[in-house]
């Protein structure tokens, strides 16, 4: 084969063949290095009498090598015979590319698999048992011969003796390892005869009988078998009545273990300091405290549902002590309350309403008197956000309220009424940027792909744990204190007809995701069926020009569509 390469290369890359052949192959290669000398290399010799010689490289003097080498560099490839591969690499890389650069490489290839070759495997039972370790073939074998007469035996019977004696006897033998493997499967054959083993295999992996096993809570609804030698590890606990493994079980002071942590007693919390008298709250207040949700509204998956908005203002030109005031008395006191916002400029603070219903948030800013000084849309750095109360929402339902709102085709649309995008605007790429389109499929990858993080359109990390997982986001969150769904969308405007059209915007994108496909999550199918509303969201009607009827509102009663 080599014939054909004797004008492809010079004298160096053809020695240094030569070299590391002899170094890794010896005498055991001699055919090869024949063949190396053949191509040419009797060149090399220069009168020194080594064409067509066998002579290994280490009874080469220095004199008779036509490839100088250093003293030290001729130690190191006598001495180690994997030094030939710094060698060839280099004389390789002089060929980049074309014919000369493959061949190169194929008989590097060459001699890398004369020097390592691969070990020869065997297949039995579906698995691969390497040739160079044939204990492990054998136990297989052996213990594929004791079970099968076992499984024979105690089929025959209809007990499980035979095969729990198999068990013990070839663990004993010294093959406890692949009894492991097939333990499971064995023991499930048996099943499907009506046959129940008398062993188990444990959590820590070994072979028992049952009768001396125990079952321990491992955490997150896992419970494991353990054996006698495991229980050190775990705790009865009083309260629940069961072992627990000792990361879950609680010390308390009657000397008794417990599946929850012993409560200290705290000192009573301090009350919230009251804010000056034309002061705003911080930001850490919790609205709650100072106004009530509207009880009257039952919030459910398929009816009415609350929601609270936070709108971000500055004062303007205006003192901000002043504002603060007379932004409270306007909007009410029982309505809403005013927070600092370290996010806003010194002269910037947001109001808080309470969770309400939509037509009492509609009255309330529509009422309001808004100073010609106040500032919001030109700041840069206002927004509005609405909290959802999350009971709204099924899991189909949120998942195509995520995908509506984050799909990268409804950006104009989104756009027109929220007054930004973080695909088009700086300021919302900060405050709420846009989930990873891949998940934007289907309502289940929107769920699966939702990420974590506060600064998206739709934030999720107000839920707690239970509701996190009835909405399908599994424990993703769990430290949530008012399970809402807040939408972050909205560039903060004192525009009566934008305020307006947005709020109620907020509320009819839920009733959209409910009666909609979500094949149908578009701009063009939220305003064919904002038509279809009854006056019910009169100023987002008049937002996108949609002509509607002159007559009162009628309540709206939907239920999600699961299909196309």
């Amino acid at each position: 084969m080599l014939f054909v390469f004797k004008n492809l290369f010079d004298d160096k890359f053809m020695l240094a063949l030569q070299v590391g052949n002899r170094a890794v192959c010896g005498d055991m290669d001699r055919d090869f290095h024949e063949a190396l000398l053949s191509c040419g290399t009797e060149r090399f010799a220069g009168g020194y009498g080594y064409a067509g010689s066998t002579l290994p490289f280490d009874n080469m003097g220095d004199d008779q090598c036509p490839m100088k080498l250093t003293p030290a560099q001729t130690t190191w490839v006598r001495h180690d015979t994997k030094a030939y591969r710094s060698l060839l690499s280099g004389w390789t890389d002089a060929y980049a590319s074309g014919d000369k650069q493959k061949t190169a490489e194929r008989i590097r290839a060459m001699i890398e698999e004369r020097n390592n070759p691969s070990p020869r495997t065997h297949i039995y039972h579906g698995r691969t048992y390497r040739a160079d370790y044939p204990n492990n073939y054998r136990a297989a074998k052996t213990c594929n011969a004791v079970f099968s007469d076992a499984m024979r035996k105690s089929i025959a019977d209809g007990d499980p003796d035979a095969f729990d004696d198999a068990v013990e006897e070839l663990g004993d033998a010294g093959h406890a390892v692949t009894v492991k493997r097939m333990f499971n499967h064995l023991a499930g054959g048996l099943q499907a005869h009506g046959i129940y083993t008398r062993m188990t295999l444990c959590g820590c992996g070994c072979i028992t009988s049952t009768d001396s096993t125990t079952s321990v809570y491992c955490g997150r609804r896992n419970t494991e078998t353990w054996c006698e030698s495991c229980m050190e590890d775990a705790r009865w606990c009083e309260d629940t009545a069961d072992y627990r493994h000792e990361d879950y079980a609680y010390s308390h002071s009657d000397g008794n273990w417990y599946s929850y942590e012993e409560e200290e007693e705290e000192p009573e919390p301090e009350p919230e300091p009251e804010p000056e008298p034309s002061g705003a709250m911080s930001y850490s207040t919790n609205a709650l405290k100072h106004v009530s949700a509207d009880t009257s509204i039952i919030c459910a998956p398929f009816g009415e549902f609350t929601m609270g908005i936070e709108l971000e203002i500055t004062s303007g030109s205006n003192n901000v002590s002043d504002a603060i005031e007379d932004v409270r008395d306007q909007l009410g006191e029982s309505y809403c309350i005013i927070k600092e916002d370290g996010s806003l400029p010194d002269n910037g603070f947001e109001i808080v309403t309470a969770p309400r219903g939509l037509p009492e948030h509609l009255a309330k800013f529509k009422s309001w008197d808004i100073d010609p000084a106040y500032r919001a849309w030109d700041v840069g750095q206002c927004g509005m956000h609405v909290h959802i109360d999350s009971r709204a929402f099924t899991r189909l339902t949120i998942g195509k309220f995520i995908m509506f709102i984050n799909d990268a085709n409804n950006r104009n649309f989104i756009r027109k009424i929220a007054g930004r995008h973080p695909a088009l605007d700086n300021q919302a790429a900060r405050y709420c940027r846009a989930e990873y389109q891949g998940a934007m499929d289907t309502p289940i990858k929107a769920i699966k792909g939702k990420d974590a993080d506060r600064f998206f359109m739709v934030n999720m990390q107000n839920l707690n744990e239970e509701e996190s997982r009835r909405l399908g986001f599994k424990d993703k969150f769990d430290s949530g204190r008012y399970n809402t769904v807040e939408l972050r969308i909205f560039r903060a405007s004192l525009k009566k007809d934008r305020l307006l059209a947005q709020i109620e915007f907020a509320h009819a994108v839920v009733f959209f995701c409910r009666a909609s496909s979500y094949r149908e999550l578009n701009g063009t199918s939220f305003l064919k069926w904002l038509k279809t509303t009854d006056n019910r969201y009169p100023h987002l009607s008049d937002w996108f020009g949609i002509r509607r009827p002159k007559q009162e509102a009628k309540e709206l009663a939907c239920t999600d569509a699961v299909s196309a």
